[in-house]
């Protein structure tokens, strides 16, 4: 157990061990007598004394906020101790050593040697040129291209001036030690004496006279449009701070109810966890991908908060790491993601169908078609009027239901029967899950007497998963064959060529009788329209030959067998 004091160094209040106070204020007392009969020993104190508490404000972080032993030593150790200095021979050596060592180098304004804001100055000082090449450069850059004003007023506000003696020698490239912040600040009093002494007094005062000047005027539009990006910083930290709250809690309610979501107006009846147990058939793929989406997501939303926080409140955030932790940790998230995307995308990787043909039995001239009542959806749905699939998918007792089967029409060739096929399909990761997949989907109809009833869903057991299964119907009627088009049966009507170009809406609750050009009303016949046929012909022949019209019939048709089940491809 040691004893512990708080200090003030540099206006800085630092918790620090007894012991190590006490070897730190030998420290600086040794230093202060150094610089006894030195001018400007004040601010060389000063300066020293603010880089030490930079140096002790970096060996703090969370879980250590006391200053030891040790702190004091290193920090002794980057200073310079007394004895390495307190003889001519000794100072010699150290600034040989101090040569040898680079100091890091940063980007300031140089305001001691500027001739507009020192910004050129203190560019040639970071990559050590002389500054008349770089005032060169920019003024070229005037001249020829004309954006080197608006470039030099933005580096400006953002680069700040070296003020401190600090800061002067970090711009030079020069280590801050106890040795070079003396030799710095001694070299500004001898210049100053020169000038007192009225060296050079005619034309140094009138130049620097001047600089002063264009300093000031250009001091003063720097602080106009500091005041202005301040203002415009504050805004925008307004817009994240809120835009990114907003998002944060839009999405950690979407993922417990999915119904908060819209897209184009519709709403996503599924959320993240129904999602998790539909697509994903192991625990370990489902939280690699929740948890990557999470990382993915939320970390550039809580770095914009932060970020709002900064530039609305003027909030300097302690921590050097944490910029690089939240970019590791969405690295983290975006691997995650790829990894159980890629692994998901997969199951994907094949598609099969299975067909499946009912002969229509009929006892009577016309075939009735009809849509059973949706237990699940409504009577009033019709899917493909701006809707998505995904609105009509509900989860009921470990069955997936689909409300979007597809029915086309067509014209039976090379039979007298009226004849449906249902094929259903569905993805896997292999051809043979999903053949299986398409397999396991269940459609029902049902035929009452003359009448044809069809589902308006489909369905599959949920450890299936989703797999883009569907199930589209074609109903083939012979030539001739009359059918009556009930008003439910648009809910899955997807297709149904007609000669008098009707809308699918309004071929309900009426007559239609197979033609090989397609269904025609039931209360037309060709004698009412004895001129149709020639009008069409005629029609027909003027059309450039590009446009003409050629019936479509297949080619041919492919029959693939797998067991006891029949696949038409």
């Amino acid at each position: 157990m040691k004893k512990t004091i708080s200090i003030n160094i540099s206006g800085v209040i630092f918790n620090i061990e007894e012991d190590a106070y006490e070897k730190l204020k030998k420290y600086l007392d040794t230093i202060s007598g150094y610089f006894t009969d030195s001018d400007g020993k004040d601010e060389i104190m000063a300066d020293i004394e603010a880089r030490i508490a930079e140096l002790f404000q970096a060996r703090l972080h969370e879980g250590k906020n006391v200053i030891g032993m040790q702190d004091v030593d290193e920090v002794m150790d980057v200073m310079g101790r007394p004895e390495e200095y307190l003889d001519e021979e000794s100072a010699s050596v150290n600034a040989g050593r101090d040569r040898s060592r680079q100091g890091k180098r940063r980007i300031y304004r140089d305001v001691d040697k500027n001739v507009f804001g020192g910004v050129c100055a203190g560019i040639s000082h970071y990559f050590g040129w002389d500054p008349i090449w770089m005032r060169l450069i920019w003024a070229l850059s005037v001249i020829l291209f004309g954006f080197g004003f608006i470039l030099y007023i933005i580096l400006w506000i953002i680069i700040p001036a070296a003020r401190t003696t600090a800061e002067k020698l970090e711009m030079m490239g020069e280590p801050i030690t106890v040795e070079n912040i003396k030799k710095k600040v001694t070299e500004t009093f001898e210049g100053l004496k020169t000038k007192a002494d009225g060296q050079g007094l005619d034309t140094d005062f009138q130049v620097g006279y001047a600089k002063e000047q264009v300093g000031r005027g250009g001091d003063f539009l720097v602080d106009i449009l500091k005041r202005f990006f301040n203002f415009i910083g504050r805004v925008l930290g307004f817009i994240f701070l809120l835009a990114g709250l907003a998002i944060i809690l839009f999405l950690s309610y979407a993922y417990l109810d999915g119904s908060l979501l819209q897209v184009d107006g519709q709403q996503w009846e599924w959320g993240l966890k129904e999602l998790q147990t539909g697509l994903f058939t192991s625990n370990l793929h489902s939280y690699m991908f929740i948890t990557g989406l999470i990382l993915f997501v939320m970390v550039p939303l809580i770095a914009l908060v932060l970020l709002g926080i900064r530039l609305l409140f003027r909030v300097q955030f302690s921590g050097k790491g944490v910029v690089p932790v939240m970019f590791t940790l969405w690295l983290i998230g975006l691997v995650t993601l790829a990894i159980s995307g890629i692994g998901l995308g997969k199951e994907f990787a094949n598609d099969e169908g299975v067909s499946e043909y009912h002969r229509v039995q009929l006892t009577g001239d016309t075939l009735y078609l009809d849509v059973n009542d949706d237990i699940v959806f409504s009577n009033a749905v019709r899917w493909r009027h701006g809707r998505f699939p995904n609105e009509l998918m509900e989860l009921r007792d470990d069955s997936v239901f689909c409300g979007f089967p597809e029915l086309e029409i067509k014209q039976q060739l090379g039979k007298t029967y009226v004849e449906l096929e249902v094929e259903k399909e569905s993805h896997g990761y292999t051809s043979e899950a999903a053949f299986d997949r398409a397999d396991r989907v269940h459609y029902g109809f049902v035929q009452r007497g003359d009448t044809l009833y069809f589902d308006p869903y489909f369905s599959f057991a949920l450890e299936d998963k989703l797999r883009s299964q569907t199930c589209d119907m074609t109903l083939r009627i012979p030539e001739g064959q009359v059918i009556y088009i009930g008003s439910r049966l648009p809910r899955i009507l997807e297709y149904a060529r007609n000669k008098h170009d009707v809308d699918i809406e309004d071929m309900t609750d009426k007559s239609w009788i197979m033609t090989d050009e397609g269904l025609r009303s039931g209360t037309d016949t060709e004698e009412d329209d004895p001129d149709a046929e020639d009008e069409a012909e005629s029609y027909t022949a003027q059309l450039p030959a590009q446009l003409k019209f050629v019936p479509s019939t297949p080619l041919f048709a492919l029959d693939v067998k797998h067991g006891d089940t029949e696949s038409r491809k």
